[in-house]
Protein backbone atom coordinates (compact mmCIF):
# COMPACT_ATOMS: atom_id res chain seq x y z
CA UNK A 1 0.00 0.00 0.00
CA UNK A 2 1.60 3.44 -0.99
CA UNK A 3 1.92 6.60 1.05
CA UNK A 4 -1.18 8.10 -0.56
CA UNK A 5 -3.38 5.32 0.33
CA UNK A 6 -2.24 5.68 4.19
CA UNK A 7 -3.09 9.26 3.77
CA UNK A 8 -6.59 8.70 2.67
CA UNK A 9 -6.92 6.38 5.11
CA UNK A 10 -5.92 8.58 8.06
CA UNK A 11 -8.19 11.25 6.93
CA UNK A 12 -10.68 8.76 6.19
CA UNK A 13 -10.51 7.79 10.11
CA UNK A 14 -10.15 11.73 11.24
CA UNK A 15 -13.52 12.39 9.60
CA UNK A 16 -15.26 9.55 11.63
CA UNK A 17 -13.53 10.97 14.81
CA UNK A 18 -15.01 14.32 14.39
CA UNK A 19 -18.37 12.99 13.13
CA UNK A 20 -18.86 10.65 16.30
CA UNK A 21 -17.42 13.49 18.62
CA UNK A 22 -20.02 16.09 16.90
CA UNK A 23 -23.21 13.49 17.20
CA UNK A 24 -22.03 12.64 20.83
CA UNK A 25 -22.01 16.39 21.91
CA UNK A 26 -24.91 17.37 19.90
CA UNK A 27 -26.73 13.94 19.88
CA UNK A 28 -27.03 13.76 23.65
CA UNK A 29 -28.17 16.85 25.15
CA UNK A 30 -30.81 17.72 22.07
CA UNK A 31 -31.98 13.80 22.73
CA UNK A 32 -32.26 14.34 26.63
CA UNK A 33 -34.13 17.96 26.18
CA UNK A 34 -36.40 16.49 24.02
CA UNK A 35 -37.19 13.33 26.14
CA UNK A 36 -37.69 15.54 29.09
CA UNK A 37 -39.82 18.02 27.63
CA UNK A 38 -42.19 15.23 26.45
CA UNK A 39 -42.17 13.63 29.92
CA UNK A 40 -43.01 17.49 30.96
CA UNK A 41 -45.73 18.38 28.57
CA UNK A 42 -47.35 14.58 29.42
CA UNK A 43 -47.20 15.35 33.31
CA UNK A 44 -48.84 18.99 32.81
CA UNK A 45 -51.31 17.34 30.10
CA UNK A 46 -52.47 14.75 32.98
CA UNK A 47 -52.18 17.17 35.95
CA UNK A 48 -54.64 19.89 33.95
CA UNK A 49 -57.17 16.82 33.21
CA UNK A 50 -57.13 15.24 36.72
CA UNK A 51 -58.03 19.02 37.98
CA UNK A 52 -60.68 19.37 35.23
CA UNK A 53 -62.05 16.03 36.38
CA UNK A 54 -62.53 17.08 40.09
CA UNK A 55 -63.98 20.33 39.23
CA UNK A 56 -66.25 19.30 36.62
CA UNK A 57 -67.59 17.25 39.83
CA UNK A 58 -67.78 19.76 41.85
CA UNK A 59 -69.21 22.08 39.38
CA UNK A 60 -72.06 19.32 38.47
CA UNK A 61 -73.29 19.37 42.28
CA UNK A 62 -73.21 22.72 42.88
CA UNK A 63 -74.12 24.31 39.23
CA UNK A 64 -75.31 27.75 40.37
CA UNK A 65 -73.22 28.32 43.09
CA UNK A 66 -70.00 26.65 42.57
CA UNK A 67 -68.13 30.57 41.59
CA UNK A 68 -68.79 31.44 45.05
CA UNK A 69 -67.04 28.86 46.67
CA UNK A 70 -63.19 30.22 46.29
CA UNK A 71 -62.88 28.04 49.05
CA UNK A 72 -63.65 24.59 48.81
CA UNK A 73 -61.89 24.85 45.26
CA UNK A 74 -58.60 26.17 46.53
CA UNK A 75 -58.43 23.31 49.37
CA UNK A 76 -59.88 20.49 46.82
CA UNK A 77 -57.00 21.49 44.43
CA UNK A 78 -54.37 21.80 46.66
CA UNK A 79 -54.78 17.98 47.36
CA UNK A 80 -53.78 17.25 44.01
CA UNK A 81 -51.09 19.72 43.69
CA UNK A 82 -47.12 18.52 44.21
CA UNK A 83 -46.06 21.07 47.14
CA UNK A 84 -42.12 20.40 45.52
CA UNK A 85 -43.17 21.53 42.08
CA UNK A 86 -43.47 25.23 41.44
CA UNK A 87 -46.49 25.07 39.05
CA UNK A 88 -49.16 27.77 38.34
CA UNK A 89 -52.98 27.42 38.11
CA UNK A 90 -55.74 28.95 36.90
CA UNK A 91 -59.64 28.97 36.35
CA UNK A 92 -60.08 30.57 32.97
CA UNK A 93 -64.24 31.32 31.84
CA UNK A 94 -65.64 30.82 28.60
CA UNK A 95 -64.89 34.58 27.87
CA UNK A 96 -61.59 33.96 28.73
CA UNK A 97 -61.87 36.21 32.08
CA UNK A 98 -59.74 34.82 34.80
CA UNK A 99 -62.14 33.50 37.59
CA UNK A 100 -59.43 32.09 40.04
CA UNK A 101 -55.83 31.92 40.25
CA UNK A 102 -56.17 27.89 42.25
CA UNK A 103 -51.98 28.74 42.90
CA UNK A 104 -49.83 31.41 42.86
CA UNK A 105 -46.27 30.46 42.11
CA UNK A 106 -43.04 32.90 40.51
CA UNK A 107 -43.37 30.60 36.94
CA UNK A 108 -40.21 32.59 35.01
CA UNK A 109 -39.88 32.13 31.33
CA UNK A 110 -39.71 30.10 29.24
CA UNK A 111 -42.55 28.24 30.53
CA UNK A 112 -44.50 24.77 29.78
CA UNK A 113 -48.80 25.77 29.53
CA UNK A 114 -51.31 22.60 29.10
CA UNK A 115 -54.62 23.19 29.40
CA UNK A 116 -58.42 21.30 29.98
CA UNK A 117 -62.09 22.04 29.45
CA UNK A 118 -64.11 22.25 32.88
CA UNK A 119 -67.54 20.63 31.93
CA UNK A 120 -70.96 21.24 33.67
CA UNK A 121 -72.44 17.65 32.35
CA UNK A 122 -71.68 17.99 28.48
CA UNK A 123 -71.31 21.97 28.49
CA UNK A 124 -67.79 23.74 28.75
CA UNK A 125 -68.33 26.45 31.48
CA UNK A 126 -64.51 27.06 32.30
CA UNK A 127 -60.97 25.63 31.59
CA UNK A 128 -57.60 25.10 33.46
CA UNK A 129 -54.82 25.93 32.87
CA UNK A 130 -51.65 24.51 34.88
CA UNK A 131 -47.87 26.13 33.98
CA UNK A 132 -44.74 25.71 34.60
CA UNK A 133 -40.81 26.93 34.31
CA UNK A 134 -38.96 25.35 31.69
CA UNK A 135 -36.04 26.86 33.49
CA UNK A 136 -35.13 23.85 35.52
CA UNK A 137 -34.81 21.62 32.11
CA UNK A 138 -32.67 24.32 30.49
CA UNK A 139 -30.26 24.27 33.23
CA UNK A 140 -30.45 20.39 33.49
CA UNK A 141 -29.70 20.26 29.33
CA UNK A 142 -26.69 22.60 29.64
CA UNK A 143 -25.10 20.67 32.13
CA UNK A 144 -25.65 17.41 29.87
CA UNK A 145 -24.03 19.09 27.56
CA UNK A 146 -21.03 19.85 28.80
CA UNK A 147 -20.72 16.08 30.12
CA UNK A 148 -21.64 15.28 26.44
CA UNK A 149 -18.77 18.05 24.98
CA UNK A 150 -16.24 16.44 27.62
CA UNK A 151 -17.49 12.90 26.62
CA UNK A 152 -17.07 13.75 22.73
CA UNK A 153 -13.75 14.68 23.17
CA UNK A 154 -12.50 12.34 24.96
CA UNK A 155 -14.20 9.77 22.30
CA UNK A 156 -12.30 12.13 19.22
CA UNK A 157 -9.10 11.51 21.08
CA UNK A 158 -9.73 7.95 21.38
CA UNK A 159 -11.21 7.17 17.95
CA UNK A 160 -8.10 9.38 16.49
CA UNK A 161 -5.22 8.25 18.58
CA UNK A 162 -5.98 4.56 19.26
CA UNK A 163 -7.06 3.60 15.44
CA UNK A 164 -4.01 5.01 13.57
CA UNK A 165 -1.64 3.47 15.84
CA UNK A 166 -3.02 0.22 15.01
CA UNK A 167 -3.82 1.15 11.68
CA UNK A 168 -0.26 1.98 11.04
CA UNK A 169 1.08 -1.00 12.59
CA UNK A 170 -1.80 -3.11 10.56
CA UNK A 171 -0.08 -0.87 7.17
CA UNK A 172 3.16 -1.92 8.06
CA UNK A 173 2.42 -5.57 8.54
CA UNK A 174 0.27 -4.83 4.81
CA UNK A 175 2.99 -3.75 3.13
CA UNK A 176 5.43 -6.03 4.34
CA UNK A 177 3.07 -8.83 3.51
CA UNK A 178 2.92 -7.06 -0.23
CA UNK A 179 6.10 -6.73 -0.78
CA UNK A 180 6.85 -10.75 0.36
CA UNK A 181 3.52 -11.34 -1.91
CA UNK A 182 4.95 -9.00 -5.27
CA UNK A 183 8.43 -11.22 -4.56
CA UNK A 184 6.79 -14.64 -4.44
CA UNK A 185 5.00 -13.28 -7.49
CA UNK A 186 8.09 -12.48 -9.23
CA UNK A 187 9.70 -15.89 -8.42
CA UNK A 188 6.60 -17.71 -9.94
CA UNK A 189 6.76 -15.65 -13.19
CA UNK A 190 10.12 -16.52 -13.29
CA UNK A 191 9.91 -20.64 -12.70
CA UNK A 192 7.13 -20.71 -15.06
CA UNK A 193 8.67 -18.52 -17.38
CA UNK A 194 11.46 -20.73 -17.40
CA UNK A 195 8.99 -23.98 -16.92
CA UNK A 196 7.58 -22.52 -20.47
CA UNK A 197 10.70 -22.11 -22.34
CA UNK A 198 11.86 -25.30 -20.63
CA UNK A 199 8.70 -26.74 -22.72
CA UNK A 200 9.43 -25.32 -25.90
CA UNK A 201 12.40 -26.60 -26.04
CA UNK A 202 11.76 -29.98 -25.14
CA UNK A 203 9.36 -30.06 -27.40
CA UNK A 204 11.81 -28.92 -30.28
CA UNK A 205 14.11 -31.24 -29.74
CA UNK A 206 11.29 -33.85 -29.22
CA UNK A 207 10.08 -32.82 -32.88
CA UNK A 208 13.31 -31.19 -34.55
CA UNK A 209 16.58 -32.60 -35.89
CA UNK A 210 19.28 -31.24 -33.14
CA UNK A 211 22.08 -31.21 -35.96
CA UNK A 212 20.07 -29.23 -38.86
CA UNK A 213 16.62 -27.70 -36.89
CA UNK A 214 14.56 -28.91 -39.48
CA UNK A 215 11.73 -31.04 -38.61
CA UNK A 216 12.70 -35.15 -37.74
CA UNK A 217 10.65 -38.05 -38.76
CA UNK A 218 7.99 -37.55 -35.89
CA UNK A 219 6.87 -33.97 -37.13
CA UNK A 220 7.01 -34.50 -40.73
CA UNK A 221 5.12 -37.39 -40.33
CA UNK A 222 2.19 -35.30 -38.58
CA UNK A 223 2.49 -33.03 -41.29
CA UNK A 224 2.25 -35.42 -44.20
CA UNK A 225 -1.33 -36.56 -42.52
CA UNK A 226 -2.12 -32.93 -42.10
CA UNK A 227 -0.68 -32.59 -45.72
CA UNK A 228 -3.03 -35.51 -46.75
CA UNK A 229 -6.17 -34.62 -45.35
CA UNK A 230 -5.76 -30.99 -46.64
CA UNK A 231 -5.28 -32.32 -50.35
CA UNK A 232 -8.44 -34.68 -50.32
CA UNK A 233 -10.67 -32.29 -49.06
CA UNK A 234 -9.74 -29.79 -51.79
CA UNK A 235 -9.60 -32.55 -54.12
CA UNK A 236 -5.61 -31.51 -55.05
CA UNK A 237 -3.02 -33.76 -55.66
CA UNK A 238 0.23 -34.01 -53.05
CA UNK A 239 3.46 -35.19 -54.00
CA UNK A 240 6.36 -36.84 -51.55
CA UNK A 241 10.02 -37.08 -52.40
CA UNK A 242 12.45 -38.60 -50.31
CA UNK A 243 16.21 -37.60 -51.10
CA UNK A 244 19.36 -39.50 -49.72
CA UNK A 245 22.67 -37.93 -50.53
CA UNK A 246 25.12 -40.22 -52.72
CA UNK A 247 28.95 -40.81 -50.83
CA UNK A 248 28.34 -39.29 -47.89
CA UNK A 249 29.89 -42.26 -45.97
CA UNK A 250 32.86 -41.54 -48.23
CA UNK A 251 32.45 -37.73 -46.93
CA UNK A 252 33.06 -38.94 -42.97
CA UNK A 253 35.60 -42.13 -43.66
CA UNK A 254 37.72 -39.30 -45.50
CA UNK A 255 37.27 -36.16 -44.13
CA UNK A 256 36.08 -36.63 -40.64
CA UNK A 257 32.20 -36.31 -38.99
CA UNK A 258 32.94 -32.90 -37.89
CA UNK A 259 32.71 -32.09 -42.01
CA UNK A 260 29.94 -34.66 -42.49
CA UNK A 261 27.92 -32.82 -40.43
CA UNK A 262 28.22 -29.77 -41.60
CA UNK A 263 27.54 -31.00 -45.24
CA UNK A 264 24.24 -32.25 -44.01
CA UNK A 265 23.37 -28.31 -42.18
CA UNK A 266 24.72 -26.90 -45.62
CA UNK A 267 22.70 -29.29 -47.60
CA UNK A 268 19.32 -28.53 -45.12
CA UNK A 269 20.19 -24.63 -46.02
CA UNK A 270 20.20 -25.27 -49.31
CA UNK A 271 16.93 -27.32 -49.58
CA UNK A 272 15.12 -25.09 -47.07
CA UNK A 273 16.23 -21.72 -49.39
CA UNK A 274 14.77 -23.04 -52.74
CA UNK A 275 11.12 -24.20 -51.21
CA UNK A 276 7.99 -22.55 -51.24
CA UNK A 277 6.59 -21.14 -47.35
CA UNK A 278 3.75 -24.17 -47.86
CA UNK A 279 6.08 -27.26 -48.80
CA UNK A 280 7.91 -29.03 -45.80
CA UNK A 281 11.13 -30.45 -45.61
CA UNK A 282 12.79 -32.87 -43.07
CA UNK A 283 15.83 -34.78 -41.89
CA UNK A 284 14.16 -38.69 -41.33
CA UNK A 285 17.79 -39.67 -40.52
CA UNK A 286 21.45 -40.32 -41.09
CA UNK A 287 21.84 -38.68 -44.53
CA UNK A 288 18.14 -38.78 -45.92
CA UNK A 289 15.80 -36.36 -45.81
CA UNK A 290 11.90 -35.91 -47.34
CA UNK A 291 10.20 -33.00 -48.48
CA UNK A 292 6.58 -32.78 -48.84
CA UNK A 293 4.69 -30.41 -51.84
CA UNK A 294 1.35 -29.30 -51.58
CA UNK A 295 -0.95 -28.73 -54.71
CA UNK A 296 1.86 -30.06 -56.52
CA UNK A 297 1.42 -32.76 -59.46
CA UNK A 298 4.43 -35.10 -61.01
CA UNK A 299 5.62 -32.36 -63.86
CA UNK A 300 5.41 -29.64 -60.79
CA UNK A 301 7.28 -32.33 -57.97
CA UNK A 302 9.80 -32.81 -61.22
CA UNK A 303 10.93 -29.17 -61.60
CA UNK A 304 11.56 -28.39 -58.02
CA UNK A 305 13.38 -31.93 -57.75
CA UNK A 306 16.20 -30.76 -60.30
CA UNK A 307 15.94 -27.68 -59.22
CA UNK A 308 16.84 -28.65 -55.71
CA UNK A 309 19.56 -31.32 -56.73
CA UNK A 310 21.43 -28.62 -58.72
CA UNK A 311 21.83 -26.16 -56.10
CA UNK A 312 23.01 -29.01 -53.79
CA UNK A 313 26.08 -29.94 -56.79
CA UNK A 314 27.13 -26.07 -56.26
CA UNK A 315 30.40 -26.52 -54.88
CA UNK A 316 31.24 -24.36 -51.41
CA UNK A 317 34.08 -23.55 -49.38
CA UNK A 318 33.82 -26.07 -46.28
CA UNK A 319 35.77 -25.48 -42.41
CA UNK A 320 38.62 -27.25 -43.68
CA UNK A 321 39.40 -25.07 -46.48
CA UNK A 322 37.91 -28.01 -49.58
CA UNK A 323 35.46 -27.36 -52.36
CA UNK A 324 32.60 -29.56 -51.58
CA UNK A 325 29.60 -30.42 -53.16
CA UNK A 326 26.50 -32.92 -52.58
CA UNK A 327 24.74 -35.05 -55.06
CA UNK A 328 21.13 -36.87 -54.06
CA UNK A 329 19.13 -39.31 -55.24
CA UNK A 330 15.34 -38.63 -55.15
CA UNK A 331 12.34 -40.60 -55.59
CA UNK A 332 8.61 -39.10 -55.90
CA UNK A 333 5.16 -40.66 -55.01
CA UNK A 334 2.17 -38.26 -56.00
CA UNK A 335 -1.69 -38.46 -54.67
CA UNK A 336 -3.71 -39.73 -55.61
CA UNK A 337 -1.91 -41.66 -58.48
CA UNK A 338 0.63 -43.25 -56.44
CA UNK A 339 -1.79 -44.00 -53.10
CA UNK A 340 -4.26 -43.13 -51.10
CA UNK A 341 -2.90 -43.44 -47.67
CA UNK A 342 0.14 -41.25 -46.39
CA UNK A 343 2.27 -44.01 -45.15
CA UNK A 344 2.49 -45.75 -48.43
CA UNK A 345 2.73 -42.63 -50.44
CA UNK A 346 6.21 -42.47 -48.42
CA UNK A 347 7.05 -46.14 -48.73
CA UNK A 348 6.63 -45.43 -52.72
CA UNK A 349 8.25 -42.55 -52.43
CA UNK A 350 11.58 -44.28 -50.77
CA UNK A 351 11.31 -47.08 -53.49
CA UNK A 352 11.09 -44.59 -56.25
CA UNK A 353 14.94 -42.99 -54.37
CA UNK A 354 16.58 -46.55 -54.53
CA UNK A 355 15.23 -46.37 -58.27
CA UNK A 356 16.93 -43.87 -58.86
CA UNK A 357 20.15 -44.97 -57.03
CA UNK A 358 19.93 -47.96 -59.18
CA UNK A 359 19.57 -46.03 -62.74
CA UNK A 360 22.18 -43.29 -61.11
CA UNK A 361 19.54 -40.35 -62.26
CA UNK A 362 18.66 -37.73 -59.71
CA UNK A 363 15.02 -38.22 -59.94
CA UNK A 364 13.21 -40.88 -60.50
CA UNK A 365 9.20 -41.11 -60.14
CA UNK A 366 7.45 -43.99 -58.54
CA UNK A 367 6.10 -46.62 -61.25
Amino acid sequence: MNENSGRRISRIVTVFALAVAVVTALGLPVGFFLTAYHYESMRLTRSAELAADRLSEFIYLYPTSWRFQDGRLLDMLEQLGDPNTPVRRRLIGVDHELLLTLQETTTREPSLTRSADVTDGEKVVAKIEVAESLQPLIQETVQVAVGSFLFAVCCFVSFLLLPMRALNRALDQLNASERALRAENQAKEMALRKARELGESMRRLALHDQLTGLPNRTLFIDRLHQAFLLARRNQESMAVLVMDLDDFKEVNDTLGHHIGDWLLKEVGQRIQSGLRKSDTVARLGGDEFALIFPGTDKAGALLVAERVCKRLEMPTISKGGRRLSARASCGIAVMPEDGEAPTLLLQRADAAMYQAKRSQRRVALYS
